[in-house]
């Protein structure tokens, strides 16, 4: 099971740049199982798998973060625009990585490297939802047009990246349940 979080920091100052690119940042960690058969490699998973938010290990895990800056300017009468935004991804995922011991047939070898690989690319699936909310909240910011005064547009945004949150806020969990868990896209061990 995955999950995405979306927690939001905004920021504002009083400067003006340009416009700054989404920033992913993927920390990618492994915890060890070993075994000599699919059965005791299956039984690893299940015992070592880090845990959802379910209490129930999985045999990876992805959480997301969301953080967001933006810089706002005033002019002579006080109306107040958006100069700059900056949207930061931080993901984290977990892995299994497999201590072998020797004399492990290469059928297992070839099947743990099938399972891994299709895992990982169920694990990207969440971290492309994350940058999806990311891009949303970009052109959020980049089209939000200028306020009467600050507190406004402050406001503005935070009401209109609330729903972005809320409407983006399933995905994770409708991913999971399309593709049962990576299931549908090979990540099964044995």
């Amino acid at each position: 099971m995955i999950l995405a979080l979306a927690l939001l920091q905004v920021v504002a100052s009083s400067t003006a740049t340009t416009p700054s690119p989404i920033v992913v940042n993927e920390r990618l960690d492994y915890y060890t199982v070993s075994g000599r058969d699919a059965a005791s490699l299956r039984a690893a998973l299940n015992k070592s798998g880090p845990i959802g938010p379910d209490g129930k290990h999985y045999d990876a895990y992805t959480k997301w973060n969301l953080t967001w800056h933006y810089d706002d300017r005033r002019d002579g009468d006080g109306i107040c625009t958006l100069t700059t935004r900056h949207v930061v991804v931080d993901a984290h995922m977990t892995l299994p990585q497999w201590q072998s011991g020797p004399d492990v047939p290469e059928t297992l070898q070839r099947k743990w490297v099938q399972y891994l690989q299709a895992l990982r690319t169920h694990e990207e699936g969440h971290v492309e939802i994350g940058r999806t909310v990311a891009r949303a909240l970009d052109d959020l910011m980049e089209h939000t047009p200028a306020q009467p005064d600050c507190p406004a547009l402050h406001r503005e945004l935070q009401a209109r990246a609330k729903q972005i949150l809320q409407d983006h806020s399933h995905q994770d969990a409708d991913y999971d349940a399309r593709t049962r868990h990576g299931r549908t896209q090979g990540a099964v061990f044995p």
